[in-house]
């Protein structure tokens, strides 16, 4: 077994069945046992300029706000580009060679990016996923025509992606590099120079960039950059990049929007034109309603990074070690400890279980590390969560 292998084992997504997760929950507080779930990724208010927004917009008669939000829909002109500005650092309204397309969130076009690219290729290609996020992934192994291979970061380099694992697949021009930054699991965030090896690498070898970047919207830390900020430097480059506004709390409502150089734009704007549309109107005038008030936006990601940080100060002060420290989102990763309860932990779900069956705390496993999310009241659960790891014990 190769040892891009073996770490593709380790961390490629929950083993344990969320439904049997749920079912022990369940049993345990129907039997008056205090549970703290620390599963839930989106515990956030929808900001009332939102709300406000699209509730009059969705009560207006004018059809034009019922419609498909596109880039040249009346309810939210340019509504794309305005929907990434707030995400990235650059003025986007400065650059040449950029293009964006609405989305109706980011899960439903995982699956269209492969074969967009094998369709503009003409031949089949490699996808090598980098830290897979769920969805989509398992659905390539179906297209005619690609291949897939999968890379797993080491949690050492802040699940950054190491271009001496790349080089080892022998990668042909067209093919595709799919990453996620800011880490889905972790929250750990890409940086500057990150993206310049991972863009000089591409453009060297012929191949395209896609990043998932759905936690972007909730970044906090002071050295988050995004793909689009440094692939605008490259003008030979084919690279796209989504954003979505579900890790600011608006998961149900399915907006979101996506920059790239022009022909990977296109490519996914003429393929996703055949299957799915993008976000309603109304919902989307919402959504910009508020982003493009810098104190909501601030607001909502400072909420984020501070009971993140509340939740990765009270787990450490009681013997957890922290996979890689988070800069966005809500989400924190920890390394499983080789020992808890005195006995030997095997993996992420069996520490999972003996936590929750022994001390009502219920996290998600993903292999060698454990996920927990910083709840939106944790002073509420402090006192189960110290006693719980007091008794846990955990070593390493």
């Amino acid at each position: 077994m190769s040892s891009l292998y073996s770490r593709a084992v380790h961390l490629g997504g929950s083993h344990t069945d969320s439904g049997h997760l749920d079912r022990v929950m369940a049993t345990l507080m129907a039997a008056g046992k205090p549970v703290v779930n620390l599963t839930k990724n989106i515990q956030i208010s929808v900001p009332v300029a939102a709300r406000s927004a699209a509730s009059s917009a969705a009560l207006s008669s004018e059809n034009f706000l019922h419609e498909t939000q596109g880039n040249d829909c009346r309810a939210v002109p340019d509504f794309a580009r305005r929907f990434v500005q707030p995400f990235i650092k650059i003025d986007t309204s400065t650059y040449g060679g950029l293009n964006f397309l609405p989305l109706a969130g980011i899960k439903s076009l995982l699956p269209l990016v492969p074969l967009a690219c094998a369709i503009e290729a003409e031949r089949p290609i490699t996808v090598v996923s980098v830290n897979p996020v769920q969805g989509g992934v398992a659905i390539w192994k179906h297209f005619q025509g690609i291949s897939q291979r999968t890379v797993i970061s080491e949690h050492t380099r802040r699940f950054h992606v190491a271009i001496r694992d790349l080089e080892m697949l022998g990668l042909a021009p067209d093919d595709l590099i799919m990453i996620n930054y800011p880490h889905n699991l972790s929250g750990a965030v890409a940086t500057e120079r990150m993206y310049r090896e991972l863009c000089d690498f591409a453009c060297q070898n012929g191949l395209k960039i896609f990043n998932h970047a759905g936690l972007a919207a909730a970044a906090w830390a002071e050295d988050h950059v995004t793909l689009t900020d440094v692939a605008l430097q490259y003008g030979r480059l084919s690279w796209a990049e989504a954003f979505s506004a579900t890790a600011l709390g608006f998961g149900g409502w399915r907006v979101g929007a996506l920059s790239g150089s022009t022909d990977f734009v296109a490519a996914l704007a003429k393929l996703q034109a055949e299957i799915h549309a993008g976000p309603v109107s109304f919902t989307a005038l919402g959504v910009i309603e508020a982003l493009e008030q810098p104190s909501v936006l601030k607001g909502l990601q400072s909420e984020q990074q501070s009971r993140t940080r509340s939740l990765v100060d009270l787990l450490s002060a009681h013997g957890l070690r922290l996979a890689t420290p988070p800069g966005a989102g809500a989400g924190t990763l920890w390394l499983v400890p080789n020992t808890a309860f005195g006995q030997k932990m095997v993996n992420a779900e069996h520490f999972n279980l003996w936590m929750l069956n022994r001390q009502g705390i219920a996290g998600v496993p993903h292999g060698q590390y454990i996920r927990y999310v910083a709840p939106a009241k944790l002073g509420q659960y402090e006192d189960q969560l110290g006693s719980a790891l007091r008794a846990a014990r955990p070593s390493y």
